[in-house]
């Protein structure tokens, strides 16, 4: 399947226990829904919706969903509480992830989660072109970059040894380019240059793809090499 337009095609891997079985949890998610499905999975982690009358919205102006999960996101042996929200970007969603401190026990203040320190946000025009130009000087990437606009939605998958941040475009139809990105965090909580672990392309119809823009078309995939 990871071959058929629509599909997605393991590009990157750090480590084959963790991309190649998620490789196979993707494209049967796409077979089976016509999109991923990570909340249908115990793999990942399950996000519990905050009541209301435990936000503070203040004057962020923020009226979307406030979800909450505890896991161990940067590894260190401590379990977080992860608070996730999605911001409107350009009218598309982006997902947010912040950690509350120890023992927090009163009002999520959203005012208070856009200022932390503690906040991992996948606005990226540049994060894997970067650290993948660098380290393999893959040309295609270098002269296309990445039509992913920093749109994402974050997911977080427990593995045994580890837990890993899983980004992907929130749209992301047949005929749009689209990637998924896995990735650690350090104890800090940022995105750990050394932890990259995973990227998928999504695999393109005939003519290719547009990108989230929708006006013009990303040659970034062999046309002829991927029409079926």
């Amino acid at each position: 399947d990871s071959d058929r337009p629509g599909f997605y095609r393991l590009y990157k891997s750090n480590n084959d226990n963790v991309c190649v079985p998620l490789s196979k949890l993707i494209n049967a998610d796409i077979k089976k829904y016509g999109k991923t499905r990570f909340d249908t999975h115990s793999e990942f982690a399950t996000w519990h919706k905050v009541d209301q009358k435990s936000i503070d919205r203040g004057d962020s102006g923020y009226d979307g969903w406030v979800q909450q999960a505890d896991v161990d996101i940067n590894n260190d042996g401590i379990m977080d509480q992860v608070i996730r929200t999605s911001w409107s970007m350009g009218g598309a969603m982006n997902d947010s992830l912040n950690v509350l401190p120890e023992n927090e026990s009163q009002k999520i203040r959203i005012d208070d989660l856009i200022r932390s320190d503690k906040k991992i946000m996948f606005n990226v025009n540049n994060y894997w072109l970067e650290r993948y130009r660098k380290k393999y000087g893959d040309p295609l990437l270098v002269r296309w970059g990445w039509y992913f606009k920093g749109i994402a939605s974050l997911n977080l998958l427990k593995k045994t040894d580890a837990t890993y941040v899983v980004a992907q475009n929130y749209a992301a139809p047949t005929n749009v380019s689209a990637k998924i990105y896995v990735f650690q965090l350090d104890k800090d909580f940022r995105p750990y240059k050394e932890r990259d672990v995973c990227m998928f392309l999504k695999t393109c119809p005939c003519k290719g793809c547009v990108d989230l823009r929708g006006d013009e078309v990303s040659k970034s995939l062999p046309a002829k090499k991927w029409c079926q």
